[in-house]
């Protein structure tokens, strides 16, 4: 089902790091997470897509991917970024940036067809990722480590003359990080010539 986030928890009791947890999921998206790999032989999905349609005009759309690592072992995790994993989402003579969650960190420049190392990965665990076009005359979101949208945190953005102005709607006593792109031919002025 599509936009439902249970808690089979009695709220008010719920403690902080807990409760903390659900700045991921809340509110949720309306789009639902498709299984890539629901027919690869494998007893659970491994690979889920998320399509994130861009909130505001100044933006473009980005997609949402979460890894599983469903054995009880650690081990190495791969990622091509083909239509097996993003469906008709890649353009030939694009490019895009991948960035993690959890970690932060940030791959850039990739093409359709280029495989990421993600490392070793440990038993049982997911990894989530999101795929930003790398823009031509658009700023981008790279990375945010609040939602699991990873830009729906958002309540704001427009980009006009050179200018972006974006406002956030932040409601957890938790810091929120985001790096942002500038757009080609663009940069960003550095903290102390913006002030």
């Amino acid at each position: 089902s599509v936009g439902l986030v249970c808690c089979p928890e009695p709220m008010p009791e719920l403690d902080p790091a807990r409760l903390a947890l659900y700045r991921h999921i809340l509110p949720p998206l309306t789009d639902a997470a498709r299984p890539r790999d629901l027919f690869a032989g494998g007893r659970c999905p491994a690979l889920l897509d998320t399509a994130v349609s861009a909130p505001f005009p100044a933006m473009e759309d980005w997609h949402t991917l979460t890894l599983f690592q469903w054995k009880d072992a650690p081990a190495p995790q791969q990622l091509t970024l083909d239509s097996s994993a993003l469906g008709a989402f890649l353009q030939p003579g694009r490019r895009y940036t991948v960035s993690d969650l959890q970690s932060g960190r940030i791959w850039q420049g990739l093409c359709p067809g280029d495989r990421l190392e993600l490392g070793v990965r440990p038993p049982h665990s997911a990894l989530h990722l999101r795929i930003t076009p790398e823009p031509r005359e658009l700023p981008a979101i790279l990375h945010m480590d609040g939602h699991l949208s990873m830009g729906r945190e958002l309540s704001g953005w427009s980009w006009e003359d050179g200018l972006l102005s974006f406002s956030l709607l932040w409601r957890w006593a938790l810091p929120l990080h985001m790096t942002l792109r500038a757009p080609d031919g663009w940069a960003w002025p550095s903290p102390e010539t913006a002030r």
